[in-house]
């Protein structure tokens, strides 16, 4: 009996070995797994700056560039190239003014061709401009709100 008792005790332990090798074994390959995904999320989000950043250079030789900041100029201020920034977002959004620093954000990683970016740009120019050119604009009040996504949504195509 003793000696079926040590046979078992070593089928047991030789089965929790092999069972801790399975285990090892499959962690790797998970955080091998998790590992890629993130290089390949990190790879998508550079590759779509890139591209967004391209699209915002080329963007400045356009009609309605120039159109908007002759119009801004008006008003005393200047559009750059510094005035909008291209980031990734958590939320799924195409960009965003910030009126306080009168800069806008644009999303790369939800702008996927040409016509997206120039249509999240046409937007938040608007409400720039929109935002500069009235001295009492109140990003709170329904209406002034309403005029300015109407005005964005006629400019920008959609």
């Amino acid at each position: 009996q003793e000696q079926a008792g040590k046979k078992s005790a070593k089928k047991l332990n030789f089965k929790i070995s092999e069972l801790n090798n399975i285990t090892m074994k499959t962690e790797t390959i998970v955080a091998f797994r998790v590992f890629q995904e993130k290089d390949m999320l990190r790879r998508y989000n550079n590759y779509s700056k890139y591209t967004v950043k391209k699209y915002l250079t080329d963007s400045i030789n356009t009609d309605f560039w120039k159109k908007v900041s002759t119009a801004l100029n008006v008003y005393g201020f200047s559009l750059t190239m510094k005035t909008i920034k291209v980031g990734i977002c958590d939320e799924f959004s195409d960009g965003v003014y910030l009126p306080k620093n009168k800069e806008i954000i644009l999303c790369a990683n939800t702008l996927v061709n040409k016509g997206a970016f120039e249509n999240a740009l046409h937007r938040q120019l608007i409400k720039l401009y929109d935002d500069v050119r009235s001295t009492n604009y109140n990003f709170a009040n329904c209406k002034h709100l309403a005029c300015t996504e109407i005005r964005a949504a006629l400019f920008s195509h959609e």
